[in-house]
């Protein structure tokens, strides 16, 4: 249940009700995570696997608190603000040793005829069209690489558009104005005066009863490829050459932090008994005077509704056109199950093999907790 608070001093200064909201999530849940790299083996076993992600502690999803807060302005405007933030409430800090918390999403908006604008750290026009397709419910564990579009979820520094609906079509487009940490990473050590990860976003989707439909292209300046690392079950990078994208990946040492474009579609459909998406994508890098690279991702989800219970599966794979060319195949199955409107309980597994023709990997991960909503 969402909770409102009325902010007192807002009320005596002005006279009227300024109301906030309150909500998120907690997910706790026990995970065991084994990886045999050619032989060598690591497990763990973690409370919530603040290793997956630095997005919030959690197995069935991230744990998030969030505030949001909107205003009619009259005339049919109207603005809002969201600020949520990744917890790790297993931990004092997250895996990699910053803050227990950490900003997920941050966005002033305005809405009015003429559609939906927002600054700030938001959802990007390439989650749309890959995220949401996901019938796991962007779980922890390993096995769905389906959505591995290789951009990130999230943009920070952004001026995001959403069109009105017409006849079921809306237009979204994104700019991310970059980071201002110069780029010192490039061919050769080279210094250059510009900054990481700005971007150039546009996407399309449709909504006609059971049926949906995205279509996203992102063009992406000095890409520093964040969460995008494989890594064995203590959280230690697996080695370059079973990369799909960074450094090496393509046999040649590319520069760090190369241009990128990424074309990405997915496509739901809801039967009623049972509802089915599948998910593509590209990514074609510009390593400067490295060898290039592309990246092709492809995924299948279906989600069952059982009673009070949900059951999904995915299969998906992906691959690049590296010379040593690395392959990534995956598998996820689950159940979540709802206690009550707000607290769940669920069990899922999921399963990766990476190969680059001389090297297996195989990567295998459990969970079962508990979730609750506020």
């Amino acid at each position: 249940m969402k909770k409102t608070l009325v902010a007192l001093a807002a009320m005596a200064a002005t006279g009227a009700f300024a109301q906030v909201t309150i909500y998120g999530a907690v997910d706790l849940g026990l995970v065991n995570k084994k990886v045999d790299n050619a032989g060598t083996i690591t497990k763990t076993t973690d409370l919530g696997d603040d290793r997956a992600s630095t997005h919030g502690e959690g197995v069935s999803g991230g744990s998030r608190l969030g505030f949001s807060a909107a205003e009619d302005l009259g005339n049919g405007m109207k603005a809002d603000v969201t600020v949520e933030m990744a917890l790790f409430p297993s931990e004092k800090a997250n895996y990699t040793g910053g803050s227990a918390m950490r900003v997920r999403q941050a966005w002033v908006g305005l809405t009015s005829g003429a559609g939906y604008l927002q600054l700030g750290r938001v959802y990007t026009p390439m989650w749309a069209t890959q995220g949401s397709y996901d019938f796991g419910g962007g779980n922890n564990l390993y096995g769905w690489n389906g959505a591995n579009s290789n951009s990130g979820n999230r943009q920070a520094n952004a001026i995001h558009y959403t069109s009105p609906s017409f006849s079921g079509f809306q237009v979204l487009g994104m700019v991310g104005l970059g980071e201002s940490v110069l780029d010192s990473s490039v061919a050769a050590g080279a210094a250059k005066s510009e900054k990481l990860d700005e971007v150039t976003s546009i996407g399309l989707s449709y909504r006609s009863g059971p049926l949906s439909a995205n279509f996203a292209w992102e063009a992406t300046k000095n890409h520093t490829f964040h969460d995008l690392t494989f890594a064995d079950a203590s959280g230690a990078a697996l080695n370059a050459n079973l990369q799909l994208v960074g450094v090496n990946a393509a046999t040649t040492a590319p520069n760090a932090s190369p241009d990128t474009v990424v074309t990405g579609l997915g496509v739901g459909y809801d039967l009623g008994v049972a509802k089915i998406a599948g998910v593509w994508s590209q990514m074609k890098i510009d390593n400067d005077t490295a060898t290039d690279l592309a990246v092709v991702n492809k995924g299948i989800s279906v989600g069952v509704p059982f009673g009070a219970a949900n059951f999904f599966a995915s299969i998906s794979d992906s691959s690049n056109d590296a010379a040593n060319q690395v392959k990534m195949s995956g598998y996820q199955l689950g159940v979540v199950y709802s206690l009550s409107k707000r607290t769940t309980a669920y069990a899922m597994m999921g399963d990766n093999k990476i190969n680059n023709n001389t090297t297996n990997v195989k990567l295998t991960s459990t969970g079962f907790g508990i979730r609750h909503n506020f």
